[in-house]
This record gives C-alpha cells, sequence and structure tokens, in this order.
C-alpha cells in the first residue's frame, strides 16, 4: 500500500481542479486540539471518504466546513478565493453551495416535514409559500428515495429514526447552489434498500460536477462509493490515498485499530444451555404493533432483532421493557430489564450531566441509603466502567457531551450493564461508531451473556447479526424466520428479510380494526386544544346555568374585560416558554407598566410612551444576557422582577393615580352583540396564530425554541431569535400592563404579582410544553379565559375568593393528568 498524496484521476470533462482547499487549518476548543495544522483539497466531482476513529477530529472538519464552528486558524479556499475566516459563518457557507446532513440530526421534531424545508430554504415567497416547501420535500424525498411513503405534512416527531434520516439528506440536497455535499454516517440508521437508493443519489450528484465528504464507519461501504480516502488520527492528517488501492484491514491500522478481529471477549467461551428455563416467551403475542410474534431468550444468550424498517423491531423492544417483570398468558418477560435507545441525543445521554452521573443514574438506587446517594460508591463505580472501556476523555467528571459519539454510546451501555437488569435491550447499539469501538461493544455484550445475562440486540447492519446466537428476522410485524447459530450469516439475513414468504398474509387483526375506530374517535380528545377548549366550555356553561344575564351582551362584557389583561400576559410567557425559558418577573413588570400608565401617561405622554418602549427594549436585553452569558432565565428574570418593583414603587409608593381618558375611551367601545374583549381576545388569538404558524419568521422561531442548533446550521441567528422572542414578551406584558389600567381605572405596584404563575399555569393549561417549541395560542387564550371565569363562578356560587387559587390548581392538574392520558394513548395507537 502507498502512502502519500491522492490526486484524483481526470474526469471526462477535463482535469478535477479544487472546489474547496483547506490549508494548515487547526480547531482548538480550551485545552483540546480537534484539528491540527489540517491540509485537505476537496477537487469538483469527487467522493472522498473521510475516516477516522472516534474522536479523530472527522465531525470537526465537517462543521469548520458548514460555517457552524469558527476556525482557531489556517486558510479556506473555495473556488480559487480566499475566505475571509472572520466572516465566515453557516449563512455563508450555504450561499456559496456547501450543504451538510449530521448524524445528529438536525431537524426540529415540533415541525412537520415540509417546515423543516420552510425554514432551511427562506427564499420561498408569496401567499403559496407553504404549498411550495411542501412541493419541494416531496419531489426531494422521492426523488432520493423512492416509494418513501413519508406524509410530509406529519410532524417529525412522529417518524422513526429512519425516515428522519432520510428527510435530513434529501433536504440538504436542496441547495440551489450545491457544490460540496458533507455526509456524516448518512447511512447509519437506513435499511439495505434504502442505502442503494442514497448511493444511486450520490453518484448521481458527482456525475453534475458536485464533491462529496462521506463520513461513515461502515469501510466496506465507504469503498465501495468513494474515489479517494482521507485518514485522520488525534486531529491530523494520517494518510492520503486511492480507494482503489485500499483495504479494510489497511484503514483499521491506519486508524489506530488493532487490524484483526476477536470472536470471542479475550479468550472468553460462552456456553448456552438450550434446556435453561427461558426468561422471555412470547407466544401468539398480538398488540396493535405486533402479529402472532413467537419469541425466546434464554439466559447467556445473544438474540439478534432483524428485518426491513417498520417491520415491528423496535415496538417488540418496548413491549419487552414494558412487560418486565410481569407475567401474562401470551407474553412472559421474568426479569428486569435495561434499554438502550437508538436516539442517542434525543433519549440516550442527559446533556448535562457527567460521564459519572449518565453512566449511574440507572443504578441510583443501588447507590442510595437513606434517601442519600453514596457518592464514593458512585464514583467507584463511574471509574470502573471509565478504565475499562477506555473513555477519551481526563476523567469520568468530565461532561458526557465533550465525548465523541462513539463514546457517548460506549456510557449508554455502561449505564445499562452496571445495572443488576438480567435482560439487556438494545435499539441499534453501534450506530455511527468506528469499527474498533464496535468491536469493544461486541466484546462487552459477549462479556454480559457470559455472565449470565440475555441480551437481545436490534441492529440495522445485517452483517452484526452473525454476533448473535440466534436471530429473529421481522417482516409486516411478524417473525419471518428463526436462524440459528451456525447458519446465521449476513445473506441469510437479507433473504429472510427480502424474499418471498408465502406464508405471512397481510392482516388486521379485530384489534386493530377496534383501535382504528377508537383512533377515529378519539382523535379530536387528542389535539392539544381540546381539554383547554373542554375546561373553558364547562366553566362557561357553568356561569351562564347560574345566572342566565351573563350570557347578554352586557354580561359577557363584564365577564370577558376582567380576562383580557391575563389573556396578553399568557402571550407574553408564551413566547418565553417558546424559547425554552421562564419569565418570573412578569408580574412586577406589569406593575411597573400600571404605574407608568396611571401617571406618567397622563401628565407627561411623551415620557409614559418613551419609557414603555424603553421597556420592552429592556426585555430584549434580558433575553441577549440569557444567550451570550448562558445564564438560565429563571434568574434573570427573577432578579429583574426586584429591579420592576423597584422602579414602580419609586415612582408611586402607594397605590392611586388614573387611568388616561384616552384609555377609558378606547377600553369602552359599545360593539353590539359580541363585546370588545372578546373581539380584542379573538384578535390577538388570530394575529398570534398567524405569525407563529403561517408567517415564516414564525415557524424559524418555533424550530429555534425546539432545536437552536438546527436553525444555526440553516443560516439564522440564534441570538436574534431569542431577542426577538423576549422583545414580542415585552411587548406584550406592556400591552398587559396597560389593561390592568383599563380595568383597575388606577394603579398599584403590587395588584399585577399574581399574573406571573397564572400567566404561566395559562400557557401550560393551553398545551404548551416547558422545554420550548410547542405553543397554541387557541388553547393559551381558553386557558387564560378559563382562570379568569373561574373567579366569576366562585362569586356566583357565593363561594369565597380564597378558594380560587386552590380550585385553579386542582383544575391545572386535572388538565396535566389528562394529557398525559392523552400521550399515553396516542403512543399506543
Amino acid at each position: 500500500m502507498v502512502i502519500g498524496t491522492y490526486q484524483i484521476q481526470e474526469r471526462a470533462t477535463g482535469v478535477a481542479v479544487s472546489r474547496v482547499s483547506l490549508k494548515n487549518v487547526s480547531k482548538r476548543y480550551g485545552p483540546t486540539q480537534a484539528v491540527n495544522n489540517l491540509d485537505m483539497e476537496i477537487p469538483a466531482g469527487a467522493i472522498i471518504g473521510l475516516m477516522g476513529s472516534n474522536g479523530a477530529g472527522k465531525s470537526t472538519v465537517m462543521k469548520l466546513l458548514s460555517g457552524v464552528t469558527n476556525f482557531t486558524s489556517g486558510q479556506l479556499v473555495i473556488d480559487d478565493e480566499v475566505v475571509e475566516l472572520s466572516h465566515y459563518n453557516a449563512r455563508f457557507a450555504r450561499s456559496h453551495g456547501i450543504a451538510s446532513v449530521y448524524q445528529e440530526l438536525s431537524l426540529s421534531t415540533n415541525l412537520s416535514v415540509y417546515e423543516n424545508f420552510f425554514v432551511d430554504y427562506p427564499s420561498f415567497k408569496g401567499r403559496r409559500r407553504r404549498a411550495q416547501a411542501k412541493g419541494m420535500a416531496e419531489k426531494a424525498l422521492e426523488s432520493v428515495f423512492p416509494r418513501n411513503d413519508i406524509d410530509v405534512s406529519k410532524p417529525v416527531a412522529e417518524l422513526s429514526l429512519t425516515q428522519r434520516q432520510m428527510i435530513e439528506f434529501a433536504r440538504a440536497t436542496q441547495n440551489p447552489n450545491l457544490k460540496l455535499l458533507i455526509l456524516d454516517e448518512p447511512t447509519s440508521s437506513l435499511t439495505t434498500e434504502r442505502i442503494e437508493q442514497l448511493h444511486t443519489f450520490v453518484r448521481n450528484l458527482k456525475q453534475q460536477g458536485v464533491s462529496i465528504i462521506y463520513i461513515s464507519h461502515k469501510l466496506k461501504e465507504v469503498i465501495a462509493i468513494v474515489d479517494s480516502l482521507v485518514v485522520m488520527r488525534n486531529g491530523c492528517l494520517e494518510w492520503e490515498g486511492a480507494a482503489a488501492d485500499t483495504t479494510e484491514e489497511d484503514l483499521v491500522v491506519l486508524m489506530g485499530g488493532v487490524g484483526r478481529e476477536r470472536d470471542v471477549t479475550e479468550g472468553e467461551t460462552r456456553v448456552t444451555d438450550s434446556s435453561a428455563s427461558p426468561i422471555v416467551e412470547l407466544k401468539n403475542f398480538t398488540s396493535n404493533s405486533l402479529y402472532h410474534v413467537n419469541i425466546v431468550a434464554r439466559p447467556g444468550e445473544i438474540i439478534g432483532i432483524s428485518g426491513l424498517e417498520g417491520s415491528g423491531q423496535l415496538p417488540l423492544l418496548h413491549t419487552l421493557f414494558q412487560h418486565a417483570g410481569k407475567r401474562k398468558d401470551s407474553i412472559v418477560v421474568d426479569c428486569k430489564a435495561a434499554y438502550v435507545s437508538g436516539n442517542r441525543a434525543g433519549e440516550g445521554v442527559f446533556p448535562y450531566w457527567s460521564i459519572e452521573d449518565n453512566i449511574t443514574i440507572t443504578n441510583i438506587s443501588r447507590l442510595t441509603r437513606i434517601g442519600i446517594i453514596n457518592r464514593t460508591a458512585a464514583k467507584r463505580m463511574a471509574n470502573e466502567w471509565f478504565d475499562r472501556l477506555k473513555f477519551k476523555a481526563n476523567s469520568a467528571n468530565d461532561q458526557i457531551t465533550s465525548l465523541s459519539g462513539g463514546n457517548q454510546q460506549k456510557a449508554l451501555i455502561a449505564r445499562v450493564l452496571a445495572s443488576d437488569a438480567e435482560l439487556i435491550l438494545l435499539d441499534d447499539p453501534t450506530r455511527g461508531v468506528d469499527i474498533e469501538t464496535k468491536q469493544e461493544i461486541y466484546d462487552l455484550l459477549k462479556h454480559a451473556a457470559a455472565n449470565g445475562r440475555t441480551v437481545i440486540w436490534h441492529s440495522t447492519e445485517d452483517k452484526e447479526m452473525e454476533e448473535c446466537d440466534r436471530v429473529y428476522v421481522m417482516r409486516k410485524k411478524q417473525i419471518a424466520r428463526e436462524i440459528i447459530g451456525p447458519n446465521i450469516e449476513e445473506s441469510e439475513v437479507i433473504a429472510a428479510a427480502y424474499l418471498p414468504v408465502e406464508d405471512i398474509p397481510d392482516h388486521e387483526t379485530s384489534t386493530q380494526r377496534t383501535t382504528k375506530r377508537s383512533n377515529s374517535l378519539l382523535s379530536v380528545f387528542r389535539k392539544r386544544w381540546f381539554l383547554p377548549i373542554l375546561a373553558f366550555v364547562v366553566v362557561l356553561i357553568s356561569i351562564f346555568s347560574i345566572n342566565q344575564r351573563s350570557m347578554s351582551s352586557f354580561g359577557l362584557g363584564l365577564l370577558f374585560s376582567s380576562a383580557v389583561p391575563l389573556v396578553l400576559a399568557a402571550f407574553s410567557e408564551m413566547f418565553v416558554i417558546l424559547s425554552g425559558d421562564i419569565d418570573l418577573g412578569l408580574g412586577a413588570f406589569m406593575g411597573l407598566v400600571n404605574v407608568i400608565c396611571a401617571t406618567y401617561l397622563v401628565t407627561k405622554p411623551l415620557l409614559g410612551v418613551l419609557s414603555l418602549l424603553i421597556l420592552i427594549g429592556l426585555y430584549g436585553a434580558m433575553g441577549a444576557i440569557v444567550h451570550l452569558r448562558k445564564i438560565p432565565a429563571i434568574v434573570v428574570t427573577l432578579g429583574a422582577s426586584f429591579i420592576w418593583l423597584g422602579l414602580a414603587l419609586t415612582i408611586q409608593s402607594t397605590p392611586g393615580g388614573s387611568a388616561p381618558q384616552w384609555l377609558m375611551s378606547l377600553y369602552g367601545i359599545n360593539i353590539p352583540v359580541i363585546p370588545e374583549p372578546i373581539w380584542l381576545t379573538v384578535i390577538f388569538g388570530v394575529v398570534g396564530y398567524w405569525f407563529l404558524f403561517k408567517s415564516k419568521y414564525g415557524t424559524v422561531l418555533r424550530s429555534f425554541g425546539n432545536q437552536p442548533e438546527a436553525v444555526v446550521r440553516a443560516g439564522w441567528s440564534s441570538l436574534k431569535a431569542r431577542i426577538t422572542l423576549y422583545l414580542l414578551a415585552g411587548l406584550m406584558a406592556v400591552l398587559a400592563g396597560i389593561a390592568v389600567t383599563a380595568v383597575n381605572t388606577s394603579s398599584d405596584a403590587n395588584a399585577s404579582s399574581s399574573y406571573t404563575l397564572l400567566g404561566i399555569a395559562a400557557v401550560i393549561l393551553g398545551g404548551s410544553e416547558f422545554s420550548g417549541g410547542i405553543v397554541l395560542p387557541i388553547g393559551i387564550i381558553a386557558g387564560a379565559l378559563t382562570l379568569s371565569l373561574i373567579g366569576s363562578l366562585l362569586g356566583f356560587l357565593s363561594v369565597g375568593s380564597n378558594y380560587q387559587s386552590g380550585l385553579e390548581g386542582i383544575l391545572l392538574i386535572l388538565v396535566l393528568v389528562s394529557r398525559a392520558f392523552q400521550k399515553r394513548g396516542g403512543q399506543q395507537g
């Protein structure tokens, strides 16, 4: 094997020229040198395989080229032009035709498929821009993955990991100036059929002159598709060469591997007792997602679960985990179980925790004495696994996110192996890890089995099934074939998944037919807006049944006039919660606005207006502080609440003042039939819905709340997004304070304090999520109106107002419990 620089061969259209060049490039994260003096040429119309073990620097190179990470030093040349590195960012990279497909997917799961395209390509214009995005999404998916059956109107959260990876790839290819496509583990969750489709598309891109950087740990796959190879090790260039002159064994050695494959764990020999009583047994088990499944697993066995994507593998793993320790007629899981999710970022690691805490969390009960964690025992357990698995980190105290993807995966496997679970359930545990780490994982699983534990392992790599004792190949939610011992070969697994099987009919069980009818009947119940609107209707009907005069226009006006401030306060909290933050200073802020309205707006209108504008700007400044200084919003807003209260008391130390006459006139407009307060709530609801769900930037803001990194990778500013949300929250808080002035006709610095918790309660009652990204204006309005009307209901019932807070709390708990049943029902369906 010749080691040296490989120059790609001349193409039919002429001599290939460098499209992108990296010269003496370095990237440092604190004391860590991620990339060190790297030189790399990327010719036009070439497929380059970027190889290396986990932590070698591949993903860092990708982020540098994509503009989401700043260069520490070096030179970047694109199309013979030297780029000013201080100006290089994701937007610049995208405008120059550089697109990326990330292993840790950058989709916003709260958005629909086509809305993710909408965020990624802001060039859509006109009233039909969403229809254009939908058309692009459908066309892109069909061009890359024919017969994909993906509904582009569906939320990404409802799709499988395989479908999400397909969307990620299809979206990246739609860059209108596409010149360089960077693929990071693009097939890690794809089936064989989808991999073939993707490779066909990649080769077509090459023929069109597009350059491709292909990052993968599937060595055979890489050698088959790329023209040349670049191997990195410890952040440095280790070797360049032609793919045709390289073998898998050569690459293993170059990447720092052992250059051999081990069959058993460090000399351990496993003997499975076929006569042992099974700890897992399913007999004709049928559910919404499985049909007449029969499997058996005994202590010491490694059982493989394979088949085409969507054949029932994941529902089977979930079913086993949910039934752990239970015995029923058709399913017995007579042991404790531990589960490793295939979605490492979303369902695996705790990103703000250390390696130690991520490893020991499953064992917290074993490490606790009289309710207190034994930190010494926890450290001992974590350090034992840290040393055993050779993590590339300084210590187990390092944050889990400082590790490469492969090392994070080892931490997840260490977590379940350190537990006392007899059954280990694994969903694609080697997805996106290098060959050496894969071998370490194989060894860990074999060691666990040798110690009498049972491993049930789903993998999208058919070759990995050869590491198992028995394999169940699934098809159409059933077991298509069981393959045992020496008969387990990749070709046999593929044949069982693809070849026609006469005795597996299409089916629809009575349970599934019943479920379909139930889903149809309960589809409305599962909508996020259903519960808050139901609560509102129940309270409103209760009021009308007690006092029929409240149904008149005058009565409705009285009922809803006091609700407007809470609706506006809830909208203010909505924008903050949309970003994943929370505002604990809202009530004090509204009190300050109330005081300014009842004093300065009356005596010095110009000063009053200027003061309110400054206050809105200060809200934006809070957002900047939260974002730039990484200070939790709960701390910033709570601290600000004392400032707001202090300013209010400085301006007006005791209740008093009066509402401006123009405000009283504006708030007292007499509208026949439907009173003004109802019109105001409807207008705010429509505008809020249109902005967040129909406008371009509103969609970007929802994406930011769910996946800030996705917004950055799409070329938007995350700082601008957060400041915008806080400015909108400030605007709504000012309007809420003005509404309080109109309702009370005077001011009191302390009178609005209750709006903080009431606003938060209305947002959560309205179907929003504290985690950010998911808000529902119509539900929030219904929640705010419900909370506001409870006081009127208690008044009509002659119940003291002291009980109002308790009733509001009970209502909130009931709605949250009902929502939990909503989610559970949706998952089961």
